[in-house]
């Protein structure tokens, strides 16, 4: 029995809110316009990359990648974990519903390039990110 006063909200009828943003021009460091559906979702995981775990705190603790503790750490130990981090990432943004064919090679000493297919709501995208440790 439900307490009175209190109302059962029936969340079957969720509707998917748009995800119109800012396009960022990253050559010139400049904003051009606007992106939606599938070209913002790109984006946003883009720059997922580019931002620290737990560094800013314009940003939720779940948004950003944990890429920090990595420095320093045996190349075994740092590809070992580096696609559960980044999928633990990408994953917690709601438009994503998956990830597929992850593959990461270490192109130096300081170089990491991960490549994975993204599977959203608005289709699926193939991503290639080059980090420097």
């Amino acid at each position: 029995m439900l307490p009175q006063g209190l109302r059962v909200i029936d969340n079957s009828d969720e509707v998917e809110l748009p995800s119109k943003t800012y396009k960022l021009d990253l050559a010139q460091k400049r904003i051009i316009g606007y992106v939606d559906n599938l070209e913002a979702i790109a984006q946003a995981v883009h720059k997922l990359f580019s931002t620290e775990r737990y560094a800013w705190e314009i940003y939720t603790q779940a948004y950003g990648v944990e890429f920090q503790s990595l420095l320093g750490q045996p190349t075994d130990f740092v590809l070992a974990i580096f696609e559960s981090r980044v999928k633990d990432a990408i994953l917690a943004d709601d438009r994503i519903l998956g990830v597929q064919d992850f593959k990461v090679t270490k192109t130096d000493i300081s170089t990491i390039v991960a490549s994975c297919t993204i599977i959203t709501s608005q289709g699926n995208f193939r991503i290639r990110e080059e980090l420097n440790f």
